[in-house]
């Protein structure tokens, strides 16, 4: 991702979220960079059976745009290492240009996901368990 001169400056200023900033001046202040991403499961009925597959999908708040980043049966640290370096792509990711990723708490975001966010100078916030966006 790249930063524009306005956005690494507020970055260097430390915009970034700490546990004692409420959520909803962070939101506020960020809303133009911000993006939140979660996965959920729907079954399918197969030939081979029910099939319960994962989907994860990203969504830039400003705009509600929502990318559908990947669907597979088998959720792994090699497919979500994968996920996020199509969604972080200098090229064509859907989080170009953002500053921020919502993330909740789900063991799904491997180290190696959160790495590659953090390599890119994207943050990730955690919600904190029982707030809903």
């Amino acid at each position: 991702m790249s930063f524009s001169a306005d956005a690494a400056w507020r970055h260097r200023a430390g915009t970034e979220r700490s546990a004692n900033t409420p959520w909803k001046p962070f939101l506020a202040a960020q809303w133009d960079g911000l993006a939140a991403a979660d996965s959920f499961t729907v079954e399918g009925l197969t030939l081979g059976g029910l099939v319960r597959y994962s989907v994860f999908f990203a969504m830039k708040l400003k705009t509600r745009a929502v990318e559908i980043a990947g669907i597979t049966c088998h959720p792994k640290n090699v497919w979500m290492t994968q996920l996020a370096r199509n969604l972080i792509d200098a090229g064509d990711g859907f989080l170009r240009g953002l500053q921020h990723l919502i993330l909740d708490r789900d063991p799904l975001y491997s180290t190696a996901f959160r790495r590659l966010l953090q390599a890119m100078a994207c943050s990730r916030s955690c919600c904190p368990r029982g707030v809903r966006i």
